[in-house]
């Protein structure tokens, strides 16, 4: 019987006896299915909007965020700690064997004995903001690096310099960036 101005009550299809809420919250299969279907009603519009929002920007700067992580390979894992505590004026906080990482204001900086696979070079060069490029690459050298690239203007306000700890790794330094 169906009461004026109310919809008609419909019961679902479903096959099996009728479960209570317990047995019901106590089967993952079924709150996993109650949980697709809501994030399915909600995602396509979401989805939508992410794609528009995405297809006009750069896909390689969606890859790349930011720079998270610098490993540097060292011979001396105890030599190039008290150098890299000495250059950066922070203590590491994670020192063991394998592995020494430095938190230098939300990026890891980390030290790694294993050299297996790496040799010496300067393939590839990670550039660490700083105040002032001179001081910070006289500073690097002052405690054993060998200055590779004095400080040069890249363009406008901004201004490098490379500097080689003293395991063979190329740092280099960025102002006004």
């Amino acid at each position: 019987m169906v009461k004026e101005g109310l919809p008609e009550k419909k019961e679902h299809a479903r096959k099996g006896p009728k479960l209570s809420l317990i047995q019901i919250h106590f089967q993952p299969r079924l709150l996993i299915q109650q949980h697709l279907f809501l994030l399915n009603s909600w995602l396509i519009p979401l989805n939508t909007f992410r794609h528009d929002y995405v297809s006009n920007r750069n896909k390689l700067h969606l890859m790349f965020k930011k720079l998270r992580t610098v490993i540097y390979h060292v011979t001396d894992i105890n030599a190039a700690k008290e150098w890299y505590t000495k250059a950066t004026g922070i203590k590491p906080y994670f020192d063991e064997a394998f592995y020494v990482g430095f938190d230098v204001n939300g990026f890891e900086l980390g030290l790694d004995p294993d050299n297996k696979n790496f040799t010496k070079g300067n393939n590839s060069i990670s550039y660490w903001a700083v105040d002032d490029v001179s001081m910070a690459s006289s500073k690097l050298v002052s405690i054993g690096g060998t200055l590779i690239q004095p400080k040069t203007n890249v363009g406008g306000t901004i201004e490098v310099s490379i500097v080689e700890d003293p395991f063979g790794n190329c740092i280099g330094l960025i102002e006004g960036a």
